[in-house]
């Protein structure tokens, strides 16, 4: 498991990426970052059939500078991740909202990289932790467990 957090106030412009500054857990030679940088960079298998699955969750703490809806979403090598949206409409400048989203990702040949991106233009990002857990077997060896 590995768990990076940023905590200097960011505006995220659409299709960018948040900074993460800190490490809270480091990770291993599967998950790995460097601070000052967006992406989580994540080790697959080299198989597409049993590929390595990561746990990801974001939790965002957004502070409305007006009262638009805000989206960000999990995205995997620049690609936003279906399900992993989160949508927020504050009711006025200023309101402080917290929100998490979590996915589970195969990655299967090569390495990738897992960055939170910002959907809407001009997202304030006041905080963010991002978690990347990579799980013991890949979701070839669950299937063939399940049958």
């Amino acid at each position: 498991m590995a768990s990076y957090t940023a905590t200097t106030t960011q505006t995220v412009a659409a299709g960018e990426a948040v900074v993460w500054q800190n490490t809270i857990v480091k990770g291993n030679c599967n998950i790995q970052h460097r601070n000052g940088t967006a992406g989580v960079k994540v080790r697959g298998t080299g198989c597409m059939l049993n590929p390595k699955v990561y746990e990801v969750s974001a939790h965002v703490v957004l502070t409305a500078i007006a009262a638009v809806p805000m989206q960000m979403a999990l995205a995997l090598d620049g690609e936003v991740i279906p399900g992993s949206t989160i949508a927020v409409v504050p009711a006025a400048i200023g309101d402080v909202i917290s929100a998490t989203t979590i996915a589970q990702i195969p990655v299967d040949c090569g390495c990738s990289h897992i960055t939170l991106v910002a959907i809407t233009a001009g997202v304030p990002v006041t905080s963010a932790i991002i978690n990347v857990l990579k799980y013991l077997f890949g979701i070839g060896i669950f299937i063939y467990m399940i049958f």
